[in-house]
């Protein structure tokens, strides 16, 4: 089968398709793809697939339940059939028709006593022989006589079906039967292998198992993620502050400070509403690891009440080596927010994160979580006094994680986690006023990232109601 690209970026899906239907050759697969436009024709025609597969699988069922009548069938008929080839009578049925003929006539008449007697005898011994079958049997129904060179034709060499024929024709499905089932079993076992049982406990784990492979700093001992080493050792070192730790933000080695928060406030979420699922599938412990390894870097980037490090390594230079983190040479240039540059975005996101894990760590670690909590709310007075962009403080993170949204869906956000984590009034009155002005009540709220906080914030409030 021979695949062909139709994905072009001067080529629309239409001509990308006459140009495929006008390749020779023998059938054709098309790959669409995200930059066509056109993955839905695919799952489509898939989905069309997986449904004759379904009716395929359906109908040999059908012949398979069916398999035992035709072995009984066919049994009947191979008997029938053997009987006859071992009985003298069926060398030449037409003697044997006259030699019965012949001895039903004379018990016929053995009967008559009288001449007439014995001549109605004679008629009707005569017309029960003329419809008696030829085996004997059963009288059968003649048909007319046909006229023209068809009835000849057929008068003359052509025989009625027997069963000997009949089973012929059967044991071709015999033998299919036995395929179609082996066809479908093998089908059944193929597509469990396939598409296995789904095991969100595996899920899971492997999940967690990816946050401790974007690790920063000096591992620890119980790091699963045996081929992973220590990395950015010396992060903060020239500015003279210590950054060592937190999360590296995707296949390269920068630490983003806002989707890095978004992520913890997401894994703290997930452990509160989850936390007795989580704990069933024996990685609870794993949870808050992954989410006291964010915490930590964040407690560490927010050295003053209004200053917080809001990136380490420049995303550039990064994106142009590609090496392993524990082996380094790019710049590890730490980039900040502060009362003359603000960053109410990231400030309010990172208070977010913050108050949401003090409600993980409320019955484990109890002044961890007070700690927590503490520079949550400073974060939120510091967001909330020096308002501001902080992609219109720091340059770099431009073209890679700037606001759009602003920053106003991260202080109502902000604020609903503090009230959920400290249980003041403030807090939800602050958010109720500025819903509003700060865009809060919109209902057609079509995206929840790192950027865009309005739709969690309604979950939050609608939880609260």
């Amino acid at each position: 089968m021979r695949e062909i690209s139709v994905c072009s970026p001067v080529e629309n899906a239409s001509r990308a398709v006459r140009r495929a239907r006008g390749v020779r050759g023998g059938p054709h697969r098309i790959w669409w793809t995200a930059r066509c436009g056109d993955a839905l024709r695919y799952v489509r025609a898939r989905g069309a697939r997986i449904s004759f597969l379904a009716h395929l699988e359906k109908l040999l069922y059908t012949l398979r339940s069916a398999l035992p009548r035709y072995l009984a069938c066919l049994y009947a008929l191979f008997t029938r059939a053997n009987r006859q080839a071992q009985s003298p009578r069926s060398l030449n049925p037409h003697k044997n028709n006259k030699r019965d003929e012949s001895q039903q006539t004379e018990r016929c008449l053995a009967l008559g006593e009288t001449k007439q007697n014995k001549t109605k005898a004679e008629r009707v011994c005569a017309v029960q022989a003329a419809r008696r079958a030829p085996d004997g049997s059963r009288p059968i129904a003649r048909a007319p006589p046909r006229h023209g060179a068809t009835g000849r034709a057929m008068s003359r060499g052509r025989t009625r079906l027997q069963p000997s024929a009949a089973a012929l024709v059967l044991l071709p499905l015999l033998l299919l039967s036995p395929v179609h089932h082996d066809v479908s079993a093998s089908a059944a076992a193929e597509r469990d292998e396939q598409h296995p049982p789904l095991d969100y406990r595996e899920a899971l784990e492997k999940s967690l198992l990816y946050f401790e492979a974007q690790r920063s700093g000096r591992l620890p001992y119980s790091q699963r993620v045996t081929w992973r080493g220590h990395s950015g050792l010396t992060d903060g070192l020239q500015q003279g502050v210590d950054l060592v730790g937190g999360y590296y933000d995707a296949g390269d080695h920068v630490k983003f400070g806002l989707p890095m928060a978004f992520t913890v406030t997401m894994l703290s979420w997930g452990a509160i509403d989850f936390s007795d699922d989580i704990s069933s599938s024996g990685q609870w412990s794993h949870t808050l690891d992954a989410i006291k390894w964010g915490t930590d870097y964040f407690v560490k980037a927010h050295t003053h009440p209004f200053v917080y490090w809001a990136e380490v390594g420049d995303g550039d230079t990064d994106h142009y080596c590609w090496q392993r983190p524990e082996d380094m040479t790019t710049s590890r240039q730490a980039y900040k927010v502060d009362k003359e540059n603000p960053g109410s975005d990231l400030a309010g996101e990172t208070a977010a994160a913050l108050a949401a894990a003090s409600i993980v760590f409320r019955r484990t670690n109890p002044h961890y979580s007070h700690l927590l909590l503490h520079h949550a709310q400073q974060l939120f007075e510091f967001g909330d006094t020096y308002r501001g962009s902080y992609d219109s403080s720091i340059e770099e993170v431009r073209s890679y994680y700037a606001s759009v949204s602003g920053y106003h869906d991260e202080l109502l956000w902000a604020a609903l986690w503090l009230h959920r984590a400290t249980g003041k009034e403030e807090y939800l009155r602050y958010a109720v006023e500025n819903a509003e002005p700060f865009g809060g009540v919109g209902w057609a709220m079509t995206e929840f990232s790192w950027d865009v906080k309005y739709a969690g914030l309604q979950v939050l409030a609608a939880k609260k109601s």
